[in-house]
């Protein structure tokens, strides 16, 4: 059976969804899909036993993963010698600015939006709450990757998705009227190559990765790596998919 276990506290997430559609279903043994929201508060208080004496890396998603390695300033770094472009801003007097986790939810201007200005994006970079980041030009399409590996071969699977926005309205997203678009893999293969070895070098087996080719540069940028996918309009479309190949990969052989 799937045994499920998280440190959020947030209603509508991925594995939680996950979890509800595979409830009493029979696996091979038991799987656990045990997730730690590294981006709470609450998170920062996980008690050491939070997997249990059960979990190892053939039966657990993530049990081998280094959160601090999916930190977003390792991530801007590491992920530059898996052939991703270095999204660190690097002058130009406009900038990306978001909170960095969940944690900053109190700040003003928390949400990813463009700063002009050098001494204000140098302030910013000064302070620890905020990640500062160079502006891309994705032509409103971001590429949303749910990766999941098959723990009894270590063969990674994707569901890939493209979120498609008008940038002229909003850089972020969420806050435009966005519509979710079916990507096959043989159209993105390129990349995928890419965050397959950047996620076995991490042994990320469970996650979302959220990624932009920049028009201009024409070159593959990683934004971030969701060890804990939350809620969403996304969530609610991958979530069956999701929970389909898992029951698939987890069944008996």
């Amino acid at each position: 059976m799937l045994r499920h276990k998280a440190t959020q506290l947030y209603s509508g997430t991925l594995d939680r969804k996950v979890a509800q559609l595979l409830r009493g279903k029979a696996l091979a043994q038991d799987f656990h899909l045990y997730v730690i929201d590294v981006a709470c508060r609450h998170t920062l208080d996980i008690p050491d036993k939070f997997f249990d004496s059960a979990c190892d890396v053939g039966n657990t998603w993530n049990r081998g993963l280094d959160l601090a390695a999916i930190d977003k300033d390792r991530i801007a770094v590491d992920s530059q010698r898996f052939g991703f472009g270095s999204v660190a801003y690097a002058g130009g007097g406009r900038a990306v600015v978001k909170g960095r986790s969940h944690t900053c939810t109190q700040l003003p201007d928390y949400q990813a939006h463009i700063m002009s200005g050098e001494s204000e994006i140098a302030k910013l970079q000064r302070n620890p709450s905020y990640i500062v980041q160079r502006v891309l030009n994705g032509g409103g399409r971001e590429l949303n990757v749910f990766l999941l590996r098959d723990l009894r071969t270590r063969q990674l699977h994707f569901l890939c998705y493209y979120a498609v926005f008008d940038p002229t309205r909003n850089v972020n997203r969420k806050l435009t009227a966005c519509r979710f678009e079916a990507v096959p893999e043989q159209q993105v293969e390129g990349v995928l190559a890419k965050l397959r070895a950047y996620a076995d070098a991490l042994a990320l087996d469970y996650a979302r990765v959220e990624l932009i080719h920049d028009t201009a540069a024409q070159e593959w940028f990683l934004i971030d790596i969701n060890n804990s996918p939350g809620g969403g309009p996304l969530t609610n479309i991958a979530a069956p998919k999701v929970a389909q190949l898992l029951e698939r990969l987890c069944a008996p052989r």
